[in-house]
């Protein structure tokens, strides 16, 4: 049985980290579920943080960008796959993981998956039954009418579980709005048959999830550092760059926590000291949902990481899971 590792958490509580020493003391590679990190040229607000340098290893023969990073000899797959213009959905991830997941076998190496998107890895791991639910065309005419916030409403009252599963960038992006209710008016409906678990891709599998967490200031502080660190490293001249041709960028773009606060600095609507106070609150909130999220799920193994001792911990658990 294929035994896929799973690292979940909020933003700033450094999963990426922990996925890339778990890697290289496990013979594993990385696969981000990051719905922001899939895109090219946003490297420093996503959170990339690949080492200037790195090598990017291009598979060729798919409609994406595939291929991996190679970071002090592990491999990191699904980042830049799109340019920014590309609106990718969860059926782009599916069909990604599974290119991933394949060479990951083929190099007899361990799958490890770092969370981002937790929708991504839901569908993934779960399955995803709006892949086979038709569009609505008249339905979306008259809804493209609504602004965002009369969408996001609707949306509470049709479908609150779902409203309350999305990030601050889903919730202020009409397009997954529009689909989010096009689904749930669809599933009121007699022709609703599908089984989500007909369509996930993760099929007979050994899966530990393994949960980071601190309190609520001790990641107040980290987001605080974390957003200083992206202004050093030139968030802004990163932004600036994608402004120049904003009206092709895809609604993730324009709608993602970091950048939409720095376009509207950019469009004049916010003075930059402003901007950036709503950037780190946007990330605030974000972690509240995040682990509202999270603690539904009662498979996670929780990890505290202000513990001095988590990391052996964490090691200790996965080393006895894949001897078992």
């Amino acid at each position: 049985m294929e035994k896929i590792l799973v690292i979940l958490g909020p933003t700033a509580s450094g999963k990426t980290n922990l996925a890339f020493c778990l890697a290289k003391k496990f013979n594993g590679s990385l696969v981000s579920c990051d719905s922001v990190q899939v895109y090219k040229h946003l490297d420093v607000l996503s959170g990339k943080d690949i080492p200037a340098g790195s090598k990017f290893f291009n598979l060729t023969g798919t409609k994406f960008n595939f291929g991996y990073y190679l970071v002090n000899q592990v491999k990191i797959f699904l980042l830049d796959l799109v340019t920014p213009d590309y609106a990718f959905n969860v059926s782009d991830f599916l069909d990604a993981y599974d290119l991933a997941f394949e060479y990951i076998k083929s190099n007899k190496e361990h799958p490890i998956l770092v969370g981002g998107a937790g929708f991504y890895i839901k569908a993934l791991l779960n399955g995803a039954e709006t892949l086979k639910i038709p569009q609505n065309k008249i339905l979306r005419d008259r809804l493209e009418k609504e602004s965002v916030e009369v969408l996001s409403e609707l949306l509470r009252k049709e479908d609150y579980k779902r409203f309350a599963e999305m990030n601050e960038s889903d919730v202020k992006n009409k397009r997954r709005l529009i689909r989010a209710i096009e689904v749930a008016e669809y599933k009121k409906s007699s022709k609703f048959k599908v089984q989500s678990s007909k369509l996930r891709r993760v099929e007979n599998a050994d899966i530990l999830k393994i949960g980071l967490y601190a309190n609520r200031e001790e990641l107040k502080k980290r987001i605080d550092k974390r957003v200083e660190g992206w202004l050093t490293k030139g968030a802004v001249i990163e932004v600036r760059k994608l402004f120049g041709s904003y009206s092709k960028l895809s609604n993730q773009v324009k709608t993602a926590i970091g950048y939409r606060q720095i376009f509207d600095y950019l469009a004049g609507k916010e003075n930059f000291e402003d901007a950036i106070k709503k950037l780190k609150t946007g990330e605030y909130q974000y972690v509240k949902k995040q682990m509202t999220y999270l603690k539904k799920d009662k498979s996670i193994k929780w990890f505290d990481i202000t513990d001095p001792s988590f990391m052996q911990k964490v090691e200790e658990q996965v080393s006895d899971w894949y001897n078992t």
